[in-house]
């Protein structure tokens, strides 16, 4: 049997190498556009601290947006409250994302810790009114 290169009439080259083989180009999901008003009408914004760093933190509709100073005119990192598990403990907040409920990730939920436990609660009240849980 032997390798495709190996066969009568081939150009020595391997099959997934010839141009009637190539590989479909990798497509990257876009990026969405930010909300024109992220900085401007926000459910809550601040900081919270995030294993060993401090982040400007912000809500807005059912996102949450983390940049590293209230300057950054783009947050670094965001995710949907859609589907999430929120939970408070102390001043310890916790969610938990839908992508991440679905994986086998041994750290599978993102943990916030406010300066106060008033704080906490503040933040907490508005992930539950951004995820439209609130029962506050």
């Amino acid at each position: 049997m032997g390798c495709c290169s190996s066969r009568q009439g081939s150009d020595d080259r391997h099959e997934w190498q010839t141009e009637d083989h190539k590989p479909p180009p990798t497509v990257f999901p876009s990026k969405p556009a930010l909300p024109e008003d992220l900085f401007t009408n926000a459910l809550h914004k601040g900081w919270l601290n995030y294993k060993k760093q401090r982040l400007w933190c912000i809500i807005h509709g059912q996102s949450f947006y983390l940049s590293d100073s209230p300057d950054d005119t783009e947050p670094r990192k965001f995710f949907s409250f859609e589907g999430c598990l929120v939970n408070l403990r102390g001043n310890l907040l916790e969610i938990q994302t839908a992508d991440l409920l679905s994986s086998q990730s041994p750290s599978s939920k993102y943990q916030f810790r406010a300066d106060t436990e008033e704080a906490a609660i503040e933040w907490y009240e508005s992930c539950l009114r951004s995820s439209g849980n609130a029962k506050v």
